[in-house]
């Protein structure tokens, strides 16, 4: 399923050639949150709480060269949980060493629960938060690696946000 929406996706990418030698390529929100979720759901434990991120929706802010990442959150502890629906917010960063697209200096944007069993569930709530708010490892928008499967050679020089999404110099 994953693949037939990664082919999809890769279908629909947006090609500008900058000059007879570069080529960028542009990805939309939705294309972005497509390949972002090739990485979810992802799964952590953080001091006693199991985490669960999944569903993501990437919104990118191009003024700030910023990324929000919306998604569902399970927290269980023994048999209690918590759901919750959050949002992180924090600077795009391309790491070329990783070949991966990424967040850097995350934020806690929102954090709206939605049901909640777990006992002490004010001392769970901050660590929820306070783990959000840190460099969650594991959390990264698009892997390369990914984008050559479908486009062999793909070698980003640059990324960027624009007005139009997620430009990916070559």
């Amino acid at each position: 399923m994953k693949l037939t929406h990664s082919l999809l996706l890769m279908l629909s990418l947006s090609w500008y050639g900058a000059t007879a030698t570069a080529f960028e390529i542009t990805l939309k929100e939705q294309q972005v949150t497509g390949l972002a979720a090739l990485s979810f759901p992802i799964s952590q434990s953080y001091q006693g709480l199991d985490f669960t991120l999944t569903n993501p929706n990437v919104g990118l802010r191009a003024a700030s060269q910023e990324i929000t990442v919306n998604v569902d959150l399970v927290v269980v502890q023994q048999s209690q949980s918590l759901r919750a629906n959050a949002t992180v917010i924090g600077k795009l960063n391309f790491d070329r060493a990783a070949n991966r697209i990424e967040i850097i200096q995350p934020g806690l944007l929102q954090f709206v629960v939605k049901s909640n069993t777990l006992t002490g569930s004010d001392e769970a709530i901050r660590l929820i938060k306070q783990r959000l708010g840190d460099r969650i490892p594991g959390i990264f928008l698009i892997d390369m690696a990914q984008l050559q499967t479908f486009l062999p050679g793909i070698q980003a020089k640059d990324v960027r946000i624009t007005s139009q999404g997620l430009v990916l110099s070559l």
